[in-house]
């Protein structure tokens, strides 16, 4: 697989691009300023595309909440094409950045960079580097347990019902995998001092690089694309 230009760039840039196009959203007022904005995204979206089916999957939820925001504001708004229309593009404008390169995000050396440039406190970092690292395997521990099932004839028949039995089954295991996960690493960070430490070293120097200027670059115009046609 090949990667992206967005996967060597910094995680914090990465974030600050994502933030970048929330501010822009925030000035995307009609159906020509959504349709500017989401054009100049879709025109970047290679930067962050390794595989478009994934990209997809994980652009679904924005696109259902742009699609309903859209139709309730058509209801609401007397039936005005253009208005649904500038409001779900809002919407999209909002999640599709964040929703690309959130797949690039390194946890450690977002901690890293936080810790360093930033100078968050050291055990907050800490604590939520192990939280994103913990989210990260959520799915494949639903794949397993999803295995698990099937290997032991639980698995769900066709009915819609069994298939929600089933969804529910999982969903139940999953949270209590997780709450025991949660308190073994709570333990095994506590055992190693990860409480009562005041100042901490750090192993990685954040770098950031050329590619990292020129993402903000980018985000920056592209949320700057509003203002630009109004």
């Amino acid at each position: 697989m090949s990667w992206p230009p967005s996967a060597r760039c910094s995680p914090l840039a990465l974030l600050s691009a994502a933030a970048l196009a929330v501010v822009g959203s925030t000035q995307v007022h009609d159906l020509r300023d959504g349709l500017v904005m989401v054009a100049a995204e879709l025109l970047l979206a290679p930067l962050a595309v390794a595989r478009p089916v994934q990209a997809l999957r994980r652009l679904t939820p924005g696109l259902l909440a742009a699609a309903s925001l859209g139709a309730s504001s058509w209801w609401f708004a007397g039936n005005d094409a253009a208005t649904a229309l500038g409001a779900g593009l809002r919407i999209l404008a909002l999640v599709l950045p964040a929703s690309l390169v959130a797949t690039w995000v390194d946890p450690s050396r977002l901690g890293d960079e936080l810790a360093q440039w930033l100078r968050l406190p050291a055990r907050a970092v800490v604590a939520s580097v192990a939280a994103l690292q913990q989210l990260e395997e959520l799915s494949t521990t639903w794949t397993t347990l999803d295995r698990v099932r099937h290997v032991r004839g639980l698995g769900p028949t066709r009915s819609a019902w069994s298939r929600a039995k089933h969804v529910g089954s999982l969903t139940f295991a999953l949270l209590v995998h997780t709450l025991r996960r949660s308190g073994q690493l709570a333990l095994a960070m506590d055992a190693r001092g990860f409480a009562t430490a005041h100042q901490r070293t750090w192993a990685r120097a954040p770098h950031w690089g050329g590619r990292d200027t020129v993402l903000l670059a980018l985000a920056g115009f592209v949320a700057a694309t509003p203002l630009l046609v109004g």
